[in-house]
C-alpha cells in the first residue's frame, strides 16, 4: 500500500482543511456544477429560496394518461432527484425539505414536479460556495425544527422535522 497524502476529494466532495483554525470543510461546488450542466441549467436565473412559497405537489398532478406519461419521459426526473438527494445528504441541508417533497414523486412525476426540481436547481448556484464546516474543540448543540400544519394535499397530515436527535435530516408525517 502507498501513502498518497491527505485526501483532497472523496466521491465528488472537496475536502478543505485549515489546521490553524482547526476546521474541516466539505464542498460539492464541482458536483453541483456538473448537475447544472447535465440538466442545462448552468445559465439559468438564480432563485433566492430552494422552493416556491406556494408549492403544492400532490398525486392529482401526476400523469393520468399514457400520453402525459410519455411526455414526462423526456425529463430525467429520477436522475435529478437522485442527484439532489446526494447533494442534500452530504453537504447541503438547506434543500432537505423540498428534496424530500419532490422525491415522493420520483416514479410518477408530473409537470409541476419537474418545475419544482428546476426551481431547486436554480437555487443551487446562488449558494454554490456554501460548505459544511466541522470545527475542532468544544461542541455546542443547537436544535431547530419546523412544522407545516396539514399542507400535504394527499394525506392531510402535517410534516415535521426531527426533535431531540444529535443530527438528522428526517422529515416525518404527523397525524
Amino acid at each position: 500500500m502507498k501513502d498518497l497524502g491527505e485526501a483532497c476529494y472523496v466521491l465528488g466532495i472537496k475536502i478543505c482543511r485549515d489546521s490553524k483554525r482547526r476546521t474541516l470543510a466539505l464542498s460539492q461546488a464541482t458536483y453541483i456544477d456538473k448537475i447544472l450542466e447535465r440538466f442545462s441549467m448552468e445559465n439559468s436565473k438564480n432563485r433566492k429560496l430552494p422552493s416556491r412559497y406556494e408549492i403544492t405537489l400532490c398525486k392529482d398532478q401526476c400523469p393520468k394518461t399514457s400520453q402525459k406519461e410519455e411526455d414526462m419521459r423526456k425529463y430525467s426526473y429520477a436522475l435529478a432527484v437522485e442527484s439532489l438527494l446526494y447533494v442534500m445528504l452530504c453537504t447541503r441541508f438547506d434543500i432537505c425539505y423540498i428534496v424530500w417533497i419532490v422525491s415522493r414523486y420520483k416514479f410518477n412525476s408530473g409537470l409541476e414536479d419537474w418545475i419544482a426540481i428546476k426551481h431547486i436547481l436554480k437555487y443551487l448556484p446562488r449558494m454554490i460556495d456554501l460548505m459544511l464546516v466541522y470545527f475542532g474543540g468544544d461542541f455546542n448543540s443547537i436544535g431547530y425544527t419546523d412544522f407545516d400544519f396539514q399542507l400535504d394535499k394527499n394525506s392531510q397530515k402535517s410534516t415535521s422535522g426531527p426533535q431531540n436527535k444529535a443530527m438528522s435530516w428526517d422529515v416525518e408525517f404527523t397525524p
